[in-house]
């Protein structure tokens, strides 16, 4: 296995860690340009394109930091991270806040065998390099796709929320059977029928730019309508993420894809996610609110489609990201574990670690008991 990069395209060089580890820090556009010619396996939030369109949308590509760790035989890590700043220091973290669903190192060989203090090592040579206090790895799946992340041999905890995931197949029809008995399939069609009334029903994915900008110049405007009915700050409204949002579904190479379900010319429902090599990753959803759309479940019609149509063209994984939903657990019934790693660099670094660690534990306490959240939503709504 060849490294993510031949070392003389880097500006900057390798460095000893202390152990049998390697490292380098890249920074701005530099880093972003190595990270979109590298060649590993890793989330589609941990893609350039993605991580691009969320960083200049955010006038932010100052703050991006790439970390590779490697050995002898060309294997390597590549963390993409945002330099950010918390509680008095210097942080390196996901990219993304929680828009970005999970963090994952890109994998280019083999990398299980590293020794945990070896790695821990390396993470804490190459934070200094960057200026870091501590690393945040947020919301990190134990494993993508098969592969382990060789973060998770570091101490960690559960993350507040697991994420909801389907392995797909191609008789997306057998699929569906497992997810569905047929009593509620027969449903979903009557529901289909009746939004039929509204005009020929089609599903698909948005290619044409103008077609894109109108979607969601209607995504934009139902949730508003929603988050204004429930008197929560509406976190599309601000300019940055609409801009995040138009750069990465439109273009030549796009990060997120839109997909669809219209009656006629009528927008009834959309789900966009972020697109990997084998996995869509669902970002965000939407439909119509009229009551007399609404009451036939458009979301649901449109989510079925999808997934036939990730099966049809091949891809091997499916999510609808972070937190409980009861439609998630319906159409994304496997589990996939998320940790929060913290890893000091500084003394620093130790303290904001720490109150770190106990901020996402509390969280995650609410978060499973149910009366304590609810009470702790509405509190929230009353403040805003």
């Amino acid at each position: 296995m060849t490294a993510l990069i031949a070392p003389q395209s880097f500006a900057a060089a390798l460095f000893d860690t202390g152990s049998a580890l390697k490292a380098r820090v890249l920074e701005g556009a530099e880093a972003l340009d190595i990270l979109a010619r590298a060649r590993g396996h890793a989330t589609p939030f941990q893609s350039a394109r993605w991580l691009e369109s969320f960083l200049v949308a955010h006038l932010a590509l100052t703050d991006f930091r790439l970390i590779e760790i490697s050995d002898v035989k060309g294997n390597a890590l590549l963390l993409p991270l945002r330099k950010s700043r918390h509680w008095g220091g210097n942080v390196g973290e996901k990219i993304g806040e929680g828009h970005a669903s999970y963090f994952f190192p890109v994998l280019a060989g083999e990398t299980s065998d590293w020794p945990q203090e070896a790695l821990r090592a390396a993470l804490t040579a190459a934070g200094r390099e960057a200026g870091f206090d501590a690393f945040l790895f947020e919301e990190a799946p134990l494993t993508w796709m098969g592969h382990a992340n060789p973060l998770a041999e570091l101490p960690h905890q559960p993350a507040p929320s697991e994420a909801a995931g389907l392995t797909l197949m191609p008789d997306a029809e057998a699929l569906l059977a497992r997810l569905s008995d047929r009593d509620d399939r027969k449903k979903l069609r009557q529901k289909s029928s009746k939004l039929a009334a509204f005009g020929e029903l089609r599903t698909g994915w948005v290619t044409r730019e103008t077609e894109i900008r109108a979607v969601l110049a209607q995504y934009f405007s139902w949730k508003a309508g929603q988050f204004a009915a429930l008197g929560i700050t509406d976190p599309f409204a601000e300019p940055e993420i609409r801009a995040f949002l138009e750069a990465a579904t439109l273009g030549d190479t796009r990060a997120i894809r839109l997909y669809t379900l219209h009656a006629g010319e009528r927008l009834l429902a959309v789900l966009g996610g972020a697109l990997g090599a084998e996995s869509f990753s669902g970002m965000f959803t939407a439909y119509d609110p009229d009551a007399a759309v609404a009451r036939y479940s458009p979301g649901e019609v449109l989510l079925v489609a999808l997934i036939r149509t990730l099966c049809s063209e091949g891809a091997h994984q499916f999510d609808l990201g972070v937190g409980e939903a009861r439609y998630k657990a319906h159409y994304c019934p496997e589990t996939i574990a998320l940790a929060d790693i913290a890893v000091p660099v500084s003394g620093r670094g130790r303290i904001l670690a720490a109150m770190w660690r106990l901020k996402r534990g509390l969280k995650r306490k609410f978060k499973q008991n149910e009366a304590a959240f609810g009470l702790l939503k509405r509190l929230r709504r009353r403040l805003r």
